[in-house]
């Protein structure tokens, strides 16, 4: 019997590690889908520019300030160093679907958190925690 419950103390505390580790990729997940939103509520407001002076960024917390007669597109990273030129709402149907991939991993995660709390509580009420 106190092996099977070492057994099982064991299991907890690699289950109760494991469900740490999806909460983390979650909270990523949640600043990620929070940076879309940002950034496709930034497009919108770009569509209404015109003639006016903006802050174009050109690296990390730096921008300058520059005219912006009216916005139309905009230049995308792709990744592998590849930015492509794109019109604001084909922009923002690529970064809808970005969105959407990431809101489908964060269900599959919480969907796999709850089975991992559910066998959890299952042995720490077997276990006496």
């Amino acid at each position: 019997m106190e092996k099977n419950k070492q057994q099982m103390m064991l299991e907890f505390n690699i289950l109760e590690n494991q469900a740490k580790q999806i909460e983390q990729q979650i909270l990523l997940l949640d600043q990620q889908l929070m940076d879309f939103q940002i950034l496709q509520k930034s497009l919108e407001d770009a569509k209404k520019v015109k003639n006016q002076k903006v802050l174009s960024p050109i690296g990390k917390g730096i921008f300058f300030e520059s005219e912006a007669k009216e916005i139309k597109e905009v230049f995308l990273d792709i990744g592998s160093g590849i930015v492509l030129k794109k019109d604001i709402g084909k922009a923002n149907e690529i970064i809808e679907k970005q969105k959407e991939k990431f809101l489908d991993a964060r269900i599959e995660l919480s969907n796999e958190l709850g089975k991992l709390i559910q066998r959890i509580n299952e042995i720490g009420k077997e276990i006496q925690i």
